[in-house]
Order: structure tokens, then sequence, then C-alpha cells
């Protein structure tokens, strides 16, 4: 299971106070390759449909890039859009 997957399943269904958290740990995860110079970005990535960890990339200061349709594999055997 990848990090981002990890941190996707975490936000599903929390409360907003257990979001601050997750978003805090967002930070947090990325602040030591923010001090390299050869960072220039992060990436995350959701499935469209997970609002809450839309909303923690945007309150932890990441941006929509873009939106990709059918990209992300669901259990049924489907494909759902994402968010960059």
């Amino acid at each position: 299971m990848s990090r981002q997957t990890a941190i996707d399943m975490v936000c599903m269904g929390l409360r907003h106070e257990y979001r601050v958290l997750i978003e805090q740990q967002v930070r947090v995860s990325c602040s030591p390759g923010l001090d390299k110079p050869e960072a220039v970005r992060f990436e995350g990535q959701t499935r469209v449909d997970k609002i809450g960890m839309r909303k923690v990339f945007l309150k932890a200061g990441f941006l929509k890039e873009a939106h990709y349709r059918m990209s992300w594999p669901a259990d049924d055997g489907t494909r759902l859009a994402s968010v960059a």
C-alpha cells in the first residue's frame, strides 16, 4: 500500500478534528524535501469522490493541477477519476 493510499484511507469517514491532524502530517511529510534545492514540487493524488482528502491537500498548501479521467482502479473493477 502506498503512503498516499494510507493517508487517503485514514481520512475516509474521519471527523474534522482528525482531518486537521492528517493535514499536519501531510505538511510534516513534505517538509524534509523543502530544504533541498533539487526538489521543485511535491504531488499528491486522491480519488475525485474523496472530498475530505481533497480538502486536506488544499489546506496543506497543495494546488489542484490535474483531473485524470478513469485513472484510479476501484474495488469493483471500474475506474474512477482522480485529482492531483
